[in-house]
């Protein structure tokens, strides 16, 4: 619910710029009509439309939250400074099948990952995202899924492999590989 939203923000974050859009804002980004999203399972919705409000930010990092996420302490201004943000490593192993099933998706062989940038890889959430390197990403796979939209192309994978992607694991792969 927006207002509720907004009404418990107010106030709260005065020092950042902050915007919040509903899901039907990124929709059409996303290649999708609102009757056909209602289809898309709901854990794969949450991630093309964080990928879609990321690549749509103007901010130079965004930080991305699920709804289950609850901070313990205010959330100063000064958190956001570029490399003053908490890092927890995640890298790879413990979800491979993500990673893989990521990389197949970009249609990229091992040898195009840098596997030593990929160690690095964040944690699931909170996670920082930069949109340039977000929109880098979706403008790669809308060239690899032509004529669908690059929504459409990811879900064609869903159930494809035993894991699948995430919306990190594919901003993670396509960094290693590209970023």
């Amino acid at each position: 619910d927006l207002s509720a939203v907004v009404k418990a923000l107010d106030g709260h974050l005065q020092t950042l710029k902050f915007q919040i859009q509903t899901d039907n804002a990124f929709l059409e980004f996303v290649g999708y009509s609102e009757p056909d999203f209602e289809k898309v399972p709901g854990w794969f919705k949450q991630q093309l439309l964080k990928l879609g409000a990321v690549a749509k930010s103007n901010a130079s990092l965004c930080l991305v939250l699920d709804s289950d996420v609850i901070s313990l302490r205010p959330l100063e201004a000064e958190f956001l400074e570029e490399g003053k943000w908490p890092y927890k490593v995640m890298g790879t192993a413990r979800f491979s099948g993500w990673f893989d099933a990521s990389a197949a998706a970009l249609r990229l062989s091992k040898e195009d990952i840098n596997s030593e940038r990929l160690k690095n890889a964040m944690g699931v959430t909170p996670e920082f995202l930069s949109p340039k390197i977000t929109r880098e990403l979706i403008d790669y796979i809308n060239k690899l899924s032509h004529p669908d939209t690059w929504g459409r192309y990811l879900m064609k994978f869903f159930g494809a492999y035993s894991s699948t992607w995430t919306e990190y694991s594919l901003y993670w792969t396509w960094y290693s590989a590209c970023g």
